[in-house]
């Protein structure tokens, strides 16, 4: 009787009754319940709170880069005494820092409105360009910040020192999660196979 058995290939999902092996994938066949689970339609709207196909990383950093924004960025130490953080610096003489949260917002808006993910894989571009954003205006604000402490350090004739801030390091750590989330969005999933 065990010999009769129907078993699925975990590939292509076909039945085979009596076999131990797929004959055309050479996997070896399973049960029904282990089969792997259907991929999403292209079609299928997700679930907005989905983390899958990338969303949750992508969320994630977004919202680590809209709380650096609030954190410090720089600061200076030595014959000056100044910490700045990227809003203090937005509202004063960087204002392409408010692109920081502007693309943060601008990434939880394409996560609410590509839900399919023939939608979400017609986004990735613009977010692999968005999660570069703002570490990129980051680093050119610190190097601006270090540029100016050593004019400054010429003129009083004294060492100024130049220290990264949790905001600088937080939007750094953001750019991972948006980098990976922005290449993995809207692509299923990788069936596993035993």
């Amino acid at each position: 009787m065990t010999d009769s058995r129907v078993l699925f290939c975990p590939f292509c999902a076909e039945p085979f009754e009596g076999l131990e092996r797929c004959p055309s994938h050479d996997l070896a066949l399973v049960p029904f319940r282990e089969l792997p689970r259907a991929r999403t339609p292209d079609d299928a709207r997700v679930a907005l709170a989905s983390p899958t196909f990338g969303r949750g990383a992508l969320f994630a950093g977004a919202v680590v880069t809209l709380v650096a924004f609030f954190c410090p960025l720089v600061r200076l130490t030595g014959q000056v005494e100044i910490e700045n953080t990227l809003r203090d610096l937005a509202t004063g003489r960087a204002p392409r820092l408010w692109l920081v949260p502007a693309t943060a917002l601008a990434v939880i808006s394409i996560l609410m409105r590509r839900r399919t993910p023939a939608g979400m894989r017609g986004a990735r571009l613009a977010l692999c360009l968005l999660s570069l954003l703002p570490s990129g205006l980051v680093l050119f604000t610190l190097s601006g910040a270090a540029a100016a402490a050593q004019r400054m350090a010429e003129q009083l004739g004294a060492h100024i020192g130049v220290h990264w801030g949790v905001g600088a390091w937080l939007t750094l750590a953001a750019a991972i999660p948006l980098a990976w989330g922005s290449l993995r969005f809207g692509v299923p999933p990788k069936p596993r196979v035993h």
